[in-house]
């Protein structure tokens, strides 16, 4: 996910390492848990503390590490969330405005990168096809964007994009 953000990048905020305490799922059970806001630097909204600390994810250093440990693991492809730029939160930064420092860092060792399509307000199967074609627009030539064969299909055919589109029983079936 591109959407962490800390101080000590280029004056940036703290953007999710303290977003809200989940609040207990299980109304039966009477133990008192934790509410409010998660208190950076050492109160993080996450399970594990990262090695790089609670880092910015628009970090060119940080970036450029978790590629490295990425490639160093064998894997090939990275998949990375994305809104579009016009749905972005007034809060936060652009995650498109990564995307090329993404790619071209994923380039560098040899990765790919594919896309994970979050939901936002608004969306239908026409706004998805959009998204679909702005990115392909906008990063479809660069050598890390990521294609892939249809299972159904010999090496031979073309290589597709692969989009992931996260909750997407949110779309109507009308639609």
């Amino acid at each position: 996910y591109p959407w962490y953000d800390a101080p000590n990048y280029e004056n940036g905020t703290w953007q999710h390492w303290n977003h809200e305490w989940f609040s207990n799922w299980d109304r039966s059970d009477t133990k008192t848990y934790p509410t409010g806001f998660h208190v950076p630097p050492d109160d993080i909204g996450s399970l594990f503390f990262p090695s790089l600390g609670p880092y910015s994810s628009r970090d060119p250093l940080v970036i450029d590490q978790h590629m490295k440990w990425i490639a160093s693991a064998k894997i090939n492809v990275v998949v990375v969330s994305w809104i579009p730029e016009e749905k972005t939160d007034p809060n936060s930064f652009s995650w498109d405005s990564l995307v090329p420092l993404l790619m071209d860092s994923a380039d560098n060792y040899g990765l790919k990168l594919s896309f994970h399509l979050e939901p936002y307000e608004g969306r239908t199967a026409a706004s998805v096809k959009n998204d679909i074609i702005k990115i392909i627009d906008k990063y479809g030539n660069h050598s890390a964007f990521y294609r892939t064969f249809p299972k159904n299909q010999s090496k031979s055919g073309k290589a597709l994009p692969l989009f992931y589109v996260y909750d997407s029983y949110m779309v109507s079936t009308d639609d």
